[in-house]
């Protein structure tokens, strides 16, 4: 049976694959973005069958309208609301002589706060109506390693992976609102690619700490998994790494 989905950050490269995966299987999506001509990337090579299930929400993750934008899209929407997935974040990629309160609160409003209040405002919206639902968000393998340098981004996203447990029990029991979130490692698509073309991650492979890198692809499958409306999970978030925290130590300066 068909549903609707919304897609925070739906111009992720990370979330390109899933879109594509939730289409074929006859769903309606709901795809936000900052702009319209970015939302376009993604909405112009699709068939016309799909664009006419595909909704618009634009606006930026920080601005406290854009929640009630997307109630008043929920509202009366065919078929049934069921998830809600959100790509939002930036990478932080700050030298230490640039942090400051200012540049930690900036990535923490688009990281956590903006991502965290939109995602509260749909559990309670799917609360009330009735319905059972699964929200996923993204937070990252620095928030639980402890990688060097990473301190103003895995700040943001530490906290994040808090208020999924937050948002889990608040929101348990009939209706069964399941909240999770996924720890990516290096995938080649998204923010991380930019490191990988810079070469920052190349040890990881020459010394075999990890067999490749991480695809859109996987991180698709997981999140499909993490959607199933019979998912025996809440409240937790999955490190998606191939393993690159744990043998980190193995790794030869």
């Amino acid at each position: 049976m068909s549903k609707t989905y919304v897609i925070l950050g739906a111009t992720a490269g990370l979330a390109r694959p899933l879109i594509r995966s939730l289409l074929d299987d006859g769903h309606a999506l709901i795809l936000h973005s900052r702009s319209l001509d970015s939302l376009e990337t993604i909405l112009s090579p699709l068939p016309e069958s799909d664009r006419n299930r595909c909704f618009s929400l634009i606006g930026h993750i920080t601005d406290p309208a854009l929640a009630d934008r997307l109630l008043e899209q929920l509202n009366g929407i065919t078929p049934a609301p069921a998830g809600l997935v959100s790509f939002v974040g930036v990478p932080g990629r700050l030298s230490p002589d640039a942090w400051s309160p200012d540049a930690f609160a900036d990535l923490f409003k688009i990281n956590t706060a903006g991502p965290v209040y939109i995602t509260y405002r749909w559990c309670r919206w799917m609360k009330e109506e009735g319905r059972d639902g699964n929200a996923i968000l993204f937070s990252t393998m620095q928030a639980v390693y402890p990688f060097e340098g990473s301190l103003p981004y895995a700040l943001s996203k530490a906290a994040l992976t808090m208020a999924v447990r937050i948002l889990a029990k608040e929101f348990g029991g009939r209706p069964f609102i399941r909240v999770n979130a996924v720890a990516p490692g290096v995938n080649d698509a998204g923010m991380a690619r930019a490191s990988i073309e810079r070469g920052k991650y190349r040890p990881y492979l020459d010394q075999q700490i990890i067999p490749r890198y991480g695809r859109a692809e996987d991180i698709m499958h997981l999140v499909r998994f993490l959607l199933d409306p019979d998912l025996y999970m809440t409240g937790e978030t999955i490190l998606y790494d191939g393993g690159l925290t744990l043998r980190r130590d193995h790794l030869k300066a």
